[in-house]
């Protein structure tokens, strides 16, 4: 019986806990609720505060512009003002107010109506609540300058002192020389004062540079004012739609007006939930009282089962324990009534025990015979185990060696391969020297031949045009056709004899990207014409080399020229580019055969030419340069500029290649060879260098 009193003991015990669990629970999930609360609220407060902190500095920044001029003008002001309202949207205008005394009000209002403003007038809004000239005054402040989100210019002339809650704002700002807000005003409408409120924040501005020190002087040297707009309600809410505000009730007032003005602002109904939060958002002279409220919606959103879930948990363990205390108590009485029965059980066991441990001694000692045994035969097998591993250290050492032999093999037989195709590429070089050697022969023999016989045809066109004057339209015609035919017969003729005759090279040392700029230059206008716009990237680390520049420039100008061709029409984009480069792998004139143009690990000046045009089909690329081979259409051209391009870098022992690229176009490459002393400068790296446009071609 006292074993079940104690398990009930321990529930009633076990279900106050829980309850009280279940109490602090509660407590620390609404404190936690709060804590979201006011950090939401004091972010929506923070959110208003930078909005009238950003009206005030956009005013400072306006006032420090009027200091620092003597006189602005409407279109100095509305330069200087646009981009502050771009940057503030609680911001709807901002205008000068200057401080007109009576004798000058007709100069103004003249001035204004000169400045573009037709219509302009210093007014009043009358009793009806019209728009009305001003009565007469010792000092007027009137809108002379306006610049609005909305362009709206009913505002213009408008004179802030008839209205009395701006004129004190105005007072109270030009006598402490610091920026005032106004309270709740209705704003001014193309008709007069409308039904939408807001407030001003005005600043004062003095002739001096600096704010006068009294209020005398203040008064004195007065200026006029920086006036900013702000409609209320659209400005408040602008600054709550930053934060979440699901769940919560604003209310904000203006404390320093009066107790029976409405609230500048209420969201939702609902002012009496236990959660409550204030602050004071402080304008320039002016202080707006914050409150928010959670309402329902927020306490919803923010709830969170635990409690509940602590007080079950609880309870469920409580209920738990009990019932393993109840099971416990029938347990032990259990326990008694079996200890003795297993007191005699273990007397009987102990006498069996005895008997088998002397049975265990006499197997210990017949294990220990055995053992003896085992040991003998393990010896025997450790010494088979090491000579069958002696026999697989022979087997893998052949074997490993038969790897070798193959590997060896297979080096060779690549090395024959690679030595097969350099034989092949040296035999195709070969057979293209030959080829263009015999065609050099026989053009230079043929351009010979035929050149003075087409300077005898071109001075009888001559002398026919010059006799038939205009006698005959179809023989001026033929003749016509015939000087022009001659003529390209003529111009072959002359690329003939450059692809066949054998110039010396007047080399001088030269800077690589003033040569390839220059030729730029003289394709400038043809590029022009084709609609290509010219992108260079030339290394300024490439270093000057020996070469005849006329015929660098001979080379460079045939290319650019083909590239414009190839893009004329449609247009496109030539990129020229100059590197130095290592070659580090062996390709075609790149190996160590005294028949290649450059060494494995020298290094080379690249000139790099790439067009987006529509490339050269790939069964052209190996005729390219060859002599007469053009893609032009007939009568477009000769055939042998890559012929004697091809020819001029080889005379430099350089070499050019010519291939489309992957992604559309043609990229040919000139490679030519550093000097001696310039080899050890070569440092890694000079493949890439900032792009820059030169004088547009396009």
């Amino acid at each position: 019986m006292r074993r079940h009193l104690s398990a009930l003991l321990v529930v009633l015990v076990g279900i106050v806990f829980s309850l009280l669990a279940f109490h602090g629970a509660q407590s620390a999930e609404r404190q936690r609720r709060y804590a979201a609360f006011q950090e939401q609220a004091a972010q929506l407060a923070a959110a208003v505060q930078q909005q009238f902190d950003e009206a005030v500095e956009a005013l400072e920044s306006t006032g420090a512009f009027y200091a620092s001029s003597e006189s602005v003008s409407r279109e100095a002001f509305r330069f200087f003002v646009r981009g502050l309202l771009a940057k503030r949207p609680a911001l709807h205008a901002l205008a000068w107010a200057p401080l007109v005394p009576a004798a000058e009000r007709s100069t103004v209002e003249e001035a204004a109506r000169q400045d573009g403003l037709a219509d302009f007038a210093i007014r009043e809004v009358s009793a009806q609540g019209e728009l009305v000239p001003a009565g007469t005054r010792e000092m007027y402040v009137p809108f002379l300058f306006v610049e609005a989100v909305e362009g709206d210019p009913s505002r213009l002339g408008f004179d802030l002192l008839s209205e009395p809650r701006r004129r004190y704002t105005l007072t109270k700002a030009g006598e402490t020389a610091t920026a005032c807000a106004t309270p709740r005003v209705a704003l001014v409408q193309p008709g007069g004062f409308g039904a939408e409120e807001g407030l001003y924040i005005v600043l004062p501005v003095y002739h001096s540079k600096t704010p006068p020190q009294t209020a005398e002087d203040r008064r004195r040297q007065l200026r006029g004012f920086i006036v900013s707009t702000h409609r209320t309600p659209q400005l408040i809410k602008a600054a709550l739609r930053r934060p979440a505000t699901a769940g919560m009730t604003i209310r904000i007032t203006d404390e320093t007006a009066s107790a029976s003005d409405p609230p500048m602002y209420e969201s939702g109904t609902g002012f009496t939930s236990p959660f409550h939060w204030a602050t004071v958002v402080r304008l320039p002279g002016r202080s707006w009282g914050f409150e928010a409220w959670a309402a329902p919606a927020f306490g919803e959103a923010q709830r969170t089962r635990q409690p509940e879930i602590v007080l079950v948990s609880g309870l469920l363990l409580t209920l738990l324990l009990g019932l393993y205390m109840h099971q416990l108590a029938g347990y032990s009485a259990r326990v008694e009534a079996l200890v003795g029965q297993r007191t005699a059980e273990l007397s009987r066991v102990n006498q069996e025990l005895e008997r088998k441990i002397e049975q265990q001694r006499r197997s210990e000692a017949q294990l220990e015979e055995s053992d003896q045994q085992l040991r003998e035969k393990a010896a025997t097998l450790e010494r088979t185990v090491e000579e069958l591993t002696r026999r697989e250290q022979i087997t893998q050492s052949l074997l490993d060696d038969l790897q070798e032999s193959r590997e060896r093999s297979e080096a060779a037989h690549a090395a024959l391969k690679q030595s097969h195709a350099d034989l092949q590429a040296a035999q195709l070089q070969l057979i293209q020297a030959a080829k263009l050697e015999s065609v050099g022969r026989l053009a230079a023999g043929v351009a010979h031949e035929v050149k003075n016989p087409l300077a005898i045809i071109l001075m009888g066109t001559a002398f026919l045009q010059k006799q038939l004057g205009g006698a005959d339209e179809l023989v001026t015609s033929v003749v016509g056709d015939i000087d022009k035919a001659v003529k390209r017969a003529d111009t072959i003729i002359r690329g003939l004899l450059d692809f066949a005759a054998f110039k010396e090279l007047r080399q001088t040392t030269e800077a690589v990207n003033g040569v390839v700029e220059q030729a730029l230059l003289l394709v400038k206008h043809e590029l022009n014409k084709a609609n290509v716009t010219v992108v260079t990237s030339l290394a300024p680390e490439v270093p000057s080399v020996a070469m005849d520049r006329t015929k660098i420039e001979q080379v460079l100008v045939n290319l650019f020229a083909n590239a414009a061709h190839a893009m004329s029409g449609s247009g496109g984009t030539l990129t020229v580019r100059t590197f130095v480069k290592p070659l580090t792998q062996v390709g075609m004139g790149v190996g160590q055969r005294s028949t290649d143009q450059f060494k494995v690990g020298e290094a080379a000046v690249v000139i790099e030419v790439d067009d987006t045009g529509k490339g050269i089909p790939p069964e052209l690329l190996v005729k390219v340069f060859d002599p007469f081979f053009t893609t032009k259409p007939p009568g477009q051209g000769t055939g042998l500029g890559l012929s004697v391009t091809r020819s001029i870098i080889e005379l430099h022992r350089g070499m050019i290649d010519l291939r489309n690229r992957p992604e559309g176009g043609v990229r040919a490459t000139i490679m030519l060879h550093l000097t001696e002393a310039q080899k050890p400068m070569l440092v890694e790296g000079t493949r890439e260098s900032p792009k820059h446009q030169i004088p547009s071609t396009k």
